[in-house]
């Protein structure tokens, strides 16, 4: 049964909080650490670039987590290495390793 249009908006609007965040973290800190700063410029630099990242991507994994059927991908391939659902941490991690590529690779690109 396919999800309704305003299930689907809060669940993207949700779970994209913690994505948007640990992208911006992660392509903050090597931007500014690679940049040669002081030591003394080093943390102001990071989070001014970290807090402007975070709405970026924020807004770039909406556009992915509704267009995208990344979730669905994810279970196709989860099924494909021979697990199901009932296998837990190892379904999770399979189905997880797709729909979080898929997240990084679009906002590493744009």
């Amino acid at each position: 049964m396919p999800m309704k249009n305003s299930t689907k908006l809060v669940k993207v609007l949700l779970t994209n909080i913690l994505i948007a965040i640990s992208v911006s973290v992660v392509a903050s800190y090597l931007g500014v650490s690679s940049a040669g700063l002081p030591s003394k410029a080093f943390v102001p630099a990071l989070l001014f670039t970290t807090l402007m990242n975070i709405g970026l991507s924020y807004v770039i994994s909406f556009f992915v987590g509704w267009f995208i059927p990344s979730e669905r991908l994810g279970f196709s391939f989860a099924r494909a290495c021979g697990s199901k659902p009932s296998d837990g941490l190892k379904f999770g991690l399979l189905l997880n390793l797709v729909v979080n590529t898929i997240y990084v690779v679009v906002n590493v690109l744009t």
